[in-house]
């Protein structure tokens, strides 16, 4: 978060574009995704950076399409890929989901109840899910709390996370599919150094410390054993993931 420039790689990782470029000076990235909304087999990059600038559409020829600011400063982008077309949702310190359609034309801000949605993260896989989107809250004595939504929008469970402030800038929550199973898990580091796992239902969850503030979490399946990676303080640690017996 704030850095001044992101650089776009192929798959053998050469390099294709930076951006900005280098004389380009502004508030700081914020966030950024890859997603091919136009369906046309090409991804396009989509850069959230901090207040004023907002949201702006890059090609992969490093040219910028559009730049949008109904959210000033855009902290997530998530993807609704089950609608049609699908769109972008966007979220900032307004705590309120923007919906962006793919040609830069922002919908009406969408409110949860009571809820603010300062992070919104997606599913990738492209079926409906018992949580398509997690949204990260704040209580209102401070605390970050998880907020599953339907398809639809709607809450479908809350996780609150232990109270404290995160030293490091983790990216939290991830997705991944470590446990066996259709379902996937949601991964989220608290500010104490803890490690959460959630179902995608929100029925099952489990949590451990690792003794040292987390800078990134990861999780995967190798050969159908699930594996959590955990970054911290300059190290990676691969825990083997299993479900618990009864």
């Amino acid at each position: 978060p704030l850095s001044q420039q992101l650089g776009v790689y192929d798959r053998d990782f050469r390099l294709l574009f930076r951006y900005p470029s280098d004389n380009q000076r502004h508030p700081g990235i914020m966030t950024a995704d890859l997603a091919d909304i136009d369906g046309d087999q090409q991804p396009e990059l989509y850069v959230g950076f901090a207040d004023p600038v907002g949201l702006q559409r890059i090609e992969l020829d490093g040219s910028r399409r559009w730049t949008n600011r109904a959210v000033p400063g855009v902290l997530s982008i998530a993807t609704r890929w089950l609608a049609k077309p699908p769109y972008l949702l966007v979220t900032g310190e307004r705590g309120l989901i923007v919906p962006i359609s793919r040609s830069g034309v922002a919908g009406s801000p969408i409110a949860l109840g009571q809820r603010t949605i300062h992070q919104l993260v997606g599913n990738p896989v492209p079926q409906s899910r018992p949580t398509q989107f997690l949204g990260m809250s704040y209580t209102l004595d401070g605390r970050l709390i998880a907020v599953g939504l339907t398809p639809e929008l709607q809450e479908a469970w809350s996780y609150g996370l232990p109270g404290g402030v995160y030293s490091t800038p983790v990216r939290t929550p991830i997705w991944a599919r470590m446990l066996e199973g259709s379902m996937g898990q949601w991964l989220l580091a608290g500010p104490d150094g803890s490690v959460h796992v959630i179902d995608e239902s929100g029925d099952f969850f489990d949590m451990f410390h690792v003794g040292a503030p987390i800078d990134g979490l990861e999780g995967f399946q190798i050969d159908g054993q699930g594996v959590l990676l955990v970054v911290s303080r300059g190290t990676v640690t691969a825990y083997n993931v299993n479900r618990p017996t009864k």
